[in-house]
């Protein structure tokens, strides 16, 4: 039987053809998505779907404050000039190259994909889940109360409404922070850059999880430092062999993600945490515990952060809110303690001086709403159903010799394909057969095993993710069963990126 195509891929081919049939002309403004969705019968969400398909491929184009209107096609006098820029290689430093293109060009090439391409390699928000309406009418009650003070105001630290928010909210989880001791940072992302820059130079060294997520190695590869990376585990045992790389390599910095690990999804348990946070008093180094979500853990409460169990500056905290509001917000902070603290606020100050004043108020008038605790149950919920139909499908469709890892927390899972099958080939059949995955090459620090690559659950329907573990599968048995018959996938080589 053959698979359905998802509802708002035939009301994109609908509303395609009064393009090209010249009944929605170039420059004309198209009926908005609530009078859409009224014609055509279905949801405003699916209609917002298929426009924003359309937009993604050139037909129409949104007009800030005006409205949706159908592309302007420019005639182009003359072909452009191409120049030779190959002379800019030699100022590229290849390892952050290499690992940022293999992170960002399924993103990049997504428009050129086919419209019911099922894509696991998403950054893991779900825009049909969050709040939307609430921040919608969140920024628009702020706009109606701006004053002269939030327009011209500003702290390289944050916001003293905010940073007052951020501690309460994080005492609640046990970290007993002052408002002094929180930096406000645009996004998760730039609060690891920051302790990176304060802490790290070349030849310097940090412990990281493998595999880790991908930008916190880019941040690295960045500022040349050396990563020595301990395999994880969804027990966390890794931390008992911590220590032996603690006294042969001496890093300054270990980065951990406890709760809900990128890209695995494992949760550290309690008792391992206290055995890190205790290696790291021995030998007097710090831990970056980087918690981008612990907020949205299935089965049970998490265990207490390792900043919670600090009492001598070990650990920095870095937060980021992406996950929980909205990314395009780039909210996120920092919780230190004595002389990092100060290294921090410079590295800031010196980075982009302040956190936009009108984003961090667009996010304290959404998470001050009573209503922003029942949007976290909702979060959970709904993720809970997908992770569930992920594991679920994956249980039904996946060869034996397959396994993956069960997310305790987070947005993502680790699948292993068997031995002498390349994940990277995988990927590339997976591709030719309407589903993109993250490859595993960007997530180790210390060569690519090739032999998994990462998943999301958090940002597709179960229908969808159904849908995206049959085709994986398929791509999956294809090359178990071409490494059986000695075969190659030469001919699939032209596919891969770049």
């Amino acid at each position: 039987m053959p698979l359905q195509k998802p509802l708002h891929v035939g009301i994109a081919g609908d509303l395609q053809a009064r393009v090209e049939s010249g009944e929605w002309k170039p420059g004309a403004r198209i009926p908005s998505i609530r009078d859409l969705a009224t014609e055509l019968g279905v949801s405003p969400f699916t209609v917002a779907s298929a426009v924003r398909q359309l937009k993604s491929g050139g037909k129409l184009e949104t007009i800030h404050g005006k409205g949706t209107y159908v592309a302007r096609v420019e005639p182009s006098l003359s072909p452009p000039v191409v120049a030779d820029l190959s002379w800019q290689n030699a100022l590229l430093r290849q390892p952050i190259s290499t690992r940022a293109n293999a992170v960002v060009q399924p993103f990049i090439h997504q428009a050129a994909l086919p419209a019911d391409t099922v894509m696991l390699a998403g950054g893991g928000e779900a825009i049909d889940v969050l709040a939307t309406k609430s921040l919608v009418s969140a920024w628009r009650g702020l706009l109606n109360h701006l004053s002269s003070d939030l327009l011209e105001g500003w702290s390289p630290v944050g916001e003293v409404r905010t940073r007052e928010w951020m501690a309460g909210y994080l005492a609640k989880a046990g970290i007993n922070a002052k408002p002094e001791q929180v930096i406000v940072t645009s996004g998760g992302q730039q609060a690891l850059s920051l302790v990176a820059q304060a802490l790290l130079g070349p030849d310097d060294t940090v412990l990281v999880e493998r595999p880790m997520y991908p930008f916190a190695l880019s941040i690295f590869d960045l500022l040349g430092v050396r990563c020595i990376d301990v395999p994880v585990d969804e027990q966390g045992r890794w931390v008992l062999v911590a220590e032996d790389l603690i006294e042969r390599f001496r890093p300054k910095l270990v980065l951990t993600v406890p709760t809900g690990q990128v890209p695995t999804g494992a949760t550290m348990p309690l008792e391992q945490r206290r055995v890190l946070l205790q290696a790291a008093r021995r030998h007097g180094i710090m831990i970056l515990e980087d918690d981008h979500g612990s907020e949205i853990s299935y089965d049970r409460p998490p265990p207490p952060a390792i900043k919670s169990l600090d009492t001598h500056g070990h650990v920095i905290y870095a937060k980021s809110f992406s996950k929980i509001t909205l990314r395009a917000l780039r909210i996120g902070c920092l919780v230190a303690d004595g002389l990092v603290l100060d290294a921090l606020r410079n590295a800031k100050l010196i980075s982009d001086r302040y956190t936009s004043t009108i984003l961090q108020e667009a996010f304290l008038a959404y998470v001050t709403r009573p209503s922003f605790s029942r949007d976290l149950t909702r979060y959970r919920k709904t993720f809970r159903e997908r992770r569930d139909a992920m594991l679920a499908a994956l249980q039904q469709e996946m060869p034996d010799g397959v396994t993956w890892t069960t997310p305790a927390s987070g947005a993502y899972l680790w699948l292993t394909v068997p031995p002498g099958v390349s994940a990277r080939e995988v990927a590339l059949r997976g591709r030719a057969n309407g589903v993109v995955v993250a490859n595993s090459s960007p997530f180790f620090a210390q060569g690519d095993p090739d032999t998994g690559f990462r998943l999301t659950f958090t940002d597709n329907e179960v229908d969808r993710l159904t849908l995206g573990v049959q085709r994986l599968a398929a791509a999956v048995k294809d090359a178990m069963r071409d490494r059986e018959q000695g075969g190659s996938l030469q001919s699939l080589a032209a596919m891969a990126y770049g």
